[in-house]
């Protein structure tokens, strides 16, 4: 009877942690759940700031991103994760828009949205397989065409971005809040009001500066309107 009793409590406790994991691991995912109030949304602006420029066009980005957060308004500042990752954003550069799922976070006013662009490390497994090759990993992808030449560009910094929100949201429990990210990756190739080649390699520093520090505005967020 001892041992029975034993084993019943152990089996207890392991129940008791493995539903603690379950619930605990549940604040974020890629559709939404009975409690889910915020839909991490993104999407991309299309249109050269050039004018009508053909001298430079992108067909398609790819992101790498993790630690996704929304900061909270006020004196605390605190933290809320929103997508741990990495996870990748996919823009087609037609506007489309898209989610990158939905998660559960306090009632509160938030003033700041903050992510990593992240170059994967070493021992990490790449969820798209372009972010890594036998010369490195990478951050960002851009494909497109300059001067009628196809390019690929790939970034190898990471950068810490914080964007933020004007007017400030208030997300409550009764609905579900829709925060936008737009990406602008026009502007990361644009030096003195001229394109640069993406394909010469004295230009690798400007471009991913312009992307690392957001310098042009490249990023904004804002929350949807319902």
């Amino acid at each position: 009877m001892l041992f029975t009793k034993r084993k019943f409590n152990f089996l207890s406790i392991i129940a008791i942690l493995f539903t603690a994991i379950i619930i605990n691991g549940c604040s974020e995912s890629t559709s939404p759940s009975a409690i889910s109030n915020v839909e991490m949304k993104y999407t991309s602006n299309s249109e050269s700031p050039i004018g009508t420029s053909s001298a430079f066009r992108i067909d398609s980005v790819k992101i790498l991103v993790r630690e996704i957060k929304l900061q909270a308004s006020g004196s605390s500042g605190d933290s809320v994760v929103v997508k741990t990752g990495p996870l990748v954003l996919e823009l087609n550069m037609n506007a489309e828009v898209k989610s990158a799922g939905f998660a559960t976070v306090p009632e509160n006013t938030y003033r700041r949205l903050k992510f990593e662009i992240h170059k994967l490390n070493s021992n990490e497994v790449s969820p798209d397989p372009e972010f890594r090759d036998s010369l490195g990993t990478y951050s960002v992808i851009v494909k497109g065409e300059y001067l009628g030449t196809r390019f690929v560009y790939r970034s190898t910094k990471s950068a810490h971005q914080f964007l933020v929100f004007n007017p400030e949201p208030s997300i409550n429990t009764t609905s579900i809040t829709k925060v936008m990210l737009r990406v602008k990756p026009y502007l990361w190739f644009i030096e003195n009001g001229v394109y640069l080649n993406p394909m010469d390699p004295a230009n690798e520093n400007n471009i991913d500066n312009n992307i690392k520090d957001n310098i042009n505005g490249s990023f904004e967020v804002y929350v949807e309107a319902n």
